[in-house]
């Protein structure tokens, strides 16, 4: 079955139909099929995904493909989301496996020790709860807490899983499964807190029995996420 996702609806009341309960911690990893390093943090985000109060996202960026191997998952989208990311928080640079927790923390994703700190952080001071859930062929969003219409409100389709066989470059030979992998990013200019409805002016999304929704409200400033929920239909 595939739904097709053609409006948005913003409710004061709670929704239904796999809505989220804890207010959720968004974990951001950026990966590539031709990063030898990455597997072992695509093996963390998979863990992480399974927490339910963490909204777990893979993006496969681009800059690795002239090395080998184009990633059959990449979208220069993430490429262009992490390369935001470099001016909002402090970091390294722009690197694989970066992952970053709740828009403010980046780490490698593979060092679990840090990751698990940074994620206690974030729960310490949790961003506000985003319920999602489909109404039909409508997708609802009630936000718990008060969102200004300065800030980012974006969402992004992702797929639970895939597995890739890896015939070059340096994952050559290798089978990798890859989890919550992010297949499309819409960015809308803010939360419309005048209005009941709005509608993205992109063509209409499908929805698989196999792909999920993540949105999440950001502070342009900082990077910071405001408010956060997810569907998943597994």
């Amino acid at each position: 079955m595939r739904i097709l996702l053609a409006a948005i609806i913003l409710v004061t009341a709670p929704v239904s139909a796999n809505a989220q309960e804890k207010p959720p911690i968004l974990v951001e990893l950026f990966t590539s099929q031709g990063c030898y390093s990455c597997p072992p943090a695509d093996e963390v985000l998979g863990e992480l995904g399974s927490q339910d109060d963490v909204i777990a996202l893979g993006y496969h960026v681009t800059y690795w493909d002239r090395l080998g191997w184009p990633d059959t998952l990449g979208l220069e989208a993430s490429t262009n989301r992490q390369y935001w990311y470099r001016g909002k928080i402090r970091s390294r640079g722009v690197y694989t496996p970066q992952m970053v927790i709740g828009g403010q923390y980046d780490v490698v994703g593979s060092n679990r020790r840090q990751v698990g700190q940074l994620l206690a952080i974030a729960r310490d001071n949790p961003p506000a709860l985003i319920e999602v859930g489909l109404r039909g062929d409508t997708l609802e969003l009630a936000a718990s807490a008060g969102i200004e219409d300065d800030h980012l409100l974006q969402l992004v389709v992702f797929d639970k899983q895939h597995v890739v066989d890896i015939p070059r470059g340096e994952n050559g030979g290798k089978t990798l499964k890859y989890h919550y992998v992010v297949r499309n990013i819409v960015r809308t200019d803010g939360w419309p807190n005048d209005q009941n409805q709005i509608r993205f002016d992109i063509a209409v999304l499908e929805l698989g029995d196999d792909q999920g929704i993540a949105v999440f409200a950001q502070d342009p400033a900082n990077g910071k996420i405001l408010a956060a929920g997810q569907y998943r239909p597994w």
